[in-house]
């Protein structure tokens, strides 16, 4: 009897010669993780006539996941791009050529980054797919082509992840000590529908309102853990290392307050780390992206990565 090998494994992120682009208009490289889920977002039964199972329908087809990558300095650009496409490769087992899927119109609503002491920084976003015609299916939002062989030896982004954080302070709250880990999260609420016999989402949009920036930060010094928690309202700035002697970056949010602290000792080796929560708290006179309705950019940008 043949085999029969219809798997795929190694996904990876390569520049591609059908397309120009990546997310958003942003060549995103160092792809580690891509989560897709499609299906069907109602489920519709009902019994009837004394049938004892239920006759079902399906309708509104959706495509949405997730990308994990170490490029966590390109975040903000992902988030602030034109909706495009994102794709990644996999390979075809037993085979030299791999398998090419392409994410149609992600409409970019969360975004995460986490820094660590000596480690390998990393980001994610999650994606919902726009239904760009009535007609649009699963496969029209997550489209797949096989037998494509890799023109690139290898992908022509130069992302540099971070290795770990040099530097911090808050306000007065100058040289924090001893941060081993530092996250940060932005997330915008979704507004989807469809209808009049579409297919899927044709109406979807990101409304970034609540509180939209937040995260935590993961110290060691003994000396300042109450103090910050204490403390007004003020920039958070950190530099972090680059990896393969690549400049430095400085991440700074603006008013950052912290909310709470959570602390664990043991009689174990380790050191006793402080992980306070913090949220950012908008200037009431000019508030962040004002204009363009994005609060990590544009007008007053609350979130930063600029070179050192």
């Amino acid at each position: 009897m043949a085999i029969t090998n219809n798997r795929l494994l190694h996904a990876q992120f390569r520049i591609s010669d059908a397309a120009s682009d990546s997310v958003n208009g942003v060549d995103v490289g160092g792809l580690m993780s891509s989560s897709v889920q499609a299906g069907f977002d109602d489920i519709i039964t009902a019994g009837a006539d004394g049938f004892s199972m239920p006759e079902v329908d399906r309708l509104t087809q959706f495509a949405r996941g997730g990308v994990n990558t170490q490029a966590w300095t390109l975040i903000l650009d992902i988030l602030a791009g034109t909706v495009d496409k994102y794709w990644w490769y996999e390979r075809i087992s037993g085979e030299s050529t791999f398998r090419l899927n392409t994410i149609h119109d992600p409409y970019i609503h969360a975004a995460s980054i986490n820094l660590a002491h000596r480690g390998r920084a990393d980001c994610a976003f999650s994606f919902e797919c726009w239904a760009s015609d009535v007609t649009n299916t699963v496969t029209s939002m997550w489209e797949t082509s096989d037998a494509i062989t890799l023109v690139n030896a290898a992908s022509a982004i130069t992302y540099a992840p971070g290795l770990e954080i040099l530097t911090g302070n808050h306000g007065a709250e100058s040289d924090i000590y001893h941060i081993t880990n530092f996250s940060m999260n932005i997330a915008g609420q979704l507004s989807r529908a469809s209808g009049d016999g579409d297919v899927g989402y044709t109406a979807l949009d990101i409304v970034w309102g609540g509180q939209p920036i937040s995260g935590s930060l993961t110290i060691q010094d003994s000396d300042r853990f109450q103090s910050l928690l204490l403390a007004a309202k003020s920039d958070l700035k950190l530099t972090v290392k680059q990896a393969q002697g690549a400049t430095s970056k400085a991440l700074t949010i603006k008013d950052v307050i912290f909310t709470s602290l959570d602390s664990t000792s043991n009689a174990g080796p380790g050191y006793t780390g402080y992980t306070l929560n913090w949220v950012q708290n908008s200037a009431q006179s000019a508030g962040y992206g004002y204009t363009t309705n994005k609060p990590f950019t544009g007008d007053v940008a609350g979130v930063t990565i600029a070179n050192v």
